[in-house]
């Protein structure tokens, strides 16, 4: 009865040792690891993190708007005064009613919508009102953001 004594005093005194050794090891072991799980992150954000940036230097600089941008550009540096002032007016205003039957009286102004209408910046719409109709031209929508950048952001 004595060796069963002394054998469960034992098994449980080296029990409770090993408990204590572990409670004070063991939050080390696990600070260890989730600091290393933590920089492992920390890595992988960084370099996501690069990514991202790259992606949105990319986005800012497409270079289908920039191309359009640049047509843009050169067209108005072509044009006279009053012909850009039209053109920045239809920009502003979205859309101009026109008739071909005054072209006499202001030729630079329809010129210009010609020349427009040439290069793809300027779509024109015909609408069957009344006994002859009318035309209303626009900038192109596919161009309006290159107007737009070219005439109120880089001025």
């Amino acid at each position: 009865m004595q060796i069963a004594i002394i054998s469960v005093i034992g098994f449980f005194g080296l029990w409770g040792v090993v408990f204590f050794v572990c409670l004070l090891s063991a939050p080390g072991k696990l600070d260890v690891d989730r600091l290393a799980e933590i920089d492992s992150q920390a890595s992988t954000n960084t370099e996501l993190r690069k990514q991202l940036e790259g992606l949105e230097e990319q986005a800012k600089k497409d270079p289908i708007e920039e191309h359009k941008k640049q047509r843009v550009r050169q067209w108005l540096e072509v044009l006279q005064a009053e012909q850009r002032n039209f053109v920045e007016a239809l920009h502003t205003q979205g859309e101009m009613e026109i008739d071909p039957a005054l072209a006499h009286k202001r030729p630079e102004f329809y010129g210009t919508i010609e020349a427009g209408r040439a290069r793809g910046f300027i779509a024109e719409r015909h609408e069957m009102r009344g006994p002859f109709g009318f035309r209303m031209i626009r900038i192109s929508p596919d161009y309006a953001a290159a107007f737009y950048k070219v005439l109120h952001i880089e001025k």
